[in-house]
């Protein structure tokens, strides 16, 4: 079995490379590394069963011989990093998903869109269940990602509708853990690092907004255990948000929580809650 999955040098995408080389699969991790780095998967580069492409998934994505799965994770996800390469970011969302469908139609292969949280915009339902519709801006700083992912999620469905290709879409909500950048700019990130540089934690408004969080790589897989397990279509899947804990509760939980500071690949954090 082969997989390509774009954005595989990234936080979440290598982590992914990691899984499905473990359930037997051949993986061709394809990254532009614009936000992904090659520390990600250093470790992966003399397995056999794995080959790293740089290569920008906006442009045709060329893969010689039968593939089985397309998982299309590519997208700067952060919001220092969207907001500083919006064009980059709607890009890869619209014309970098067509690529990757394409991908997927032309080899008859099942297709996975990570998709995001961020499409239920500024939500007035808590926690925001798969059939909640959002409450968005399209034209606001942030629109640059959460249309993007808006958009990748309606080109996935027409593939479907209109190619047969047999897709499936993921909401990821906020994910932390090992090669996670110290400059995420999120929620847990943030937290981390001003612990440990013995700074006050910041917490934005009264702390009362709902923050559902998961951790990479075990609690993730708990959305997407393996690929297999979504084998019969459906609605969107949040990977978390059923449990959603406002920002004071992750504030006391950090600072109840050892940690260790040290150095892993790419600046990421070595301390992370456990």
């Amino acid at each position: 079995m082969k997989a390509v999955v774009t954005g595989g040098a990234g936080f979440v995408g290598s982590h992914l490379c990691d899984r499905l080389l473990e359930m037997g699969y051949d993986v061709v991790c394809m990254d532009n590394l614009l936000t992904g780095t090659e520390h990600n998967i250093t470790h992966l580069m003399g397995n056999p069963g794995f080959k790293f492409v740089r290569h920008d998934v906006t442009e045709s994505i060329p893969i010689v011989g039968a593939v089985d799965a397309v998982l299309h994770f590519a997208s700067p996800a952060s919001p220092i990093d969207y907001l500083k390469m919006p064009i980059q970011t709607l890009e890869v969302g619209s014309i970098g998903t067509q690529k990757a469908l394409l991908l997927a139609k032309e080899k008859k292969a099942r297709f996975l869109l990570a998709s995001t949280s961020e499409v239920y915009g500024d939500p007035l339902v808590n926690p925001q269940p798969e059939t909640y519709w959002g409450n968005v801006n399209s034209i606001g700083p942030r629109a640059v990602y959460d249309e993007a992912k808006r958009f990748a999620e309606a080109m996935t469905m027409a593939y479907r509708r209109y190619h047969n290709v047999d897709t499936r879409i993921i909401r990821i909500f906020n994910t932390y853990g090992p090669r996670m950048r110290a400059n995420d700019g999120r929620v847990v990130s943030n937290f981390i690092v001003q612990a440990l540089e013995k700074k006050p934690l910041t917490i934005y408004g009264d702390g009362s907004h709902g923050v559902p969080i998961s951790r990479a790589p075990a609690r993730f897989w708990h959305g997407v255990p393996k690929l297999e397990l979504i084998a019969v279509f459906g609605p969107p899947l949040n990977t978390s948000g059923n449990f959603p804990r406002d920002t004071r509760h992750w504030r006391r939980r950090l600072h109840r929580q050892p940690y260790r500071k040290g150095a892993q690949g790419g600046g990421a954090l070595a301390g992370h809650l456990r």
